[in-house]
């Protein structure tokens, strides 16, 4: 997949997830709360959007970011988990939307940095990949774990209130909040790299 096909796909993620599905949730309570009588209505579709649609959102939202990112990943030279790896941190970070973003969101800007280093890394066919490549893809690696670790500790705390899981959450967001630093750095220098590589420089 070409680097203008992916903003596009890119684009159209953001416009559907961040602008559109919200904005129809929004404007359809609005709607049915104007009226007296569609207040009863409208309570139980904010029950059902809060309790099944929210959770919907973030699984879609995660999968629509899998889709996205999977062609392009491979276009330029990234295996194939680093693309999957977007489920997860996605998920991670569930409860900044189920809390209406009462909650940190690192994970969440790690996907949105990994979506648009793929804007801009350059396509690789036969060029070798450089450590710049490498290290990014390993900076990768790294935050999908974290995510892993906050995902489950999350889960686990929320349905059973074991305090060790609430620990490994935490420790585990708290390890991704400086991570992110590290990923951002290599893939900016990944971008780099790539692009001198490829012009010869």
């Amino acid at each position: 997949m070409s680097a203008r096909a992916y903003a596009i796909r890119l684009a159209l993620l953001i416009v559907i997830f961040v602008v559109v599905i919200p904005g129809a949730v929004v404007g359809l309570l609005a709607a049915l709360n104007a009226s007296p009588e569609g207040r009863n209505a409208g309570l139980g579709f904010a029950y059902a959007a809060f309790f099944l649609g929210i959770p919907l959102w973030i699984l879609s939202f995660a999968l629509a970011c899998w889709w996205t990112a999977s062609a392009r990943a491979r276009a330029v030279g990234f295996p194939f988990w680093v693309a999957l790896s977007l489920f997860v941190l996605v998920a991670a970070d569930w409860r900044f939307v189920f809390w209406m973003f009462g909650h940190t969101s690192w994970f969440l800007w790690a996907a949105a940095a990994l979506l648009v280093s793929l804007l801009f890394l350059p396509d690789r066919s036969s060029q070798s990949a450089g450590l710049g490549f490498h290290i990014a893809t390993g900076a990768v690696a790294v935050e999908a774990l974290l995510a892993c670790l906050a995902l489950a500790g999350s889960l686990i705390w929320s349905f059973t209130l074991f305090a060790p899981a609430m620990d490994v959450d935490r420790y585990a967001g708290r390890a991704a909040a400086w991570w992110i630093f590290v990923l951002c750095g290599a893939m900016i220098w990944a971008i780099i790299e790539g692009r001198r590589r490829r012009n010869g420089t």
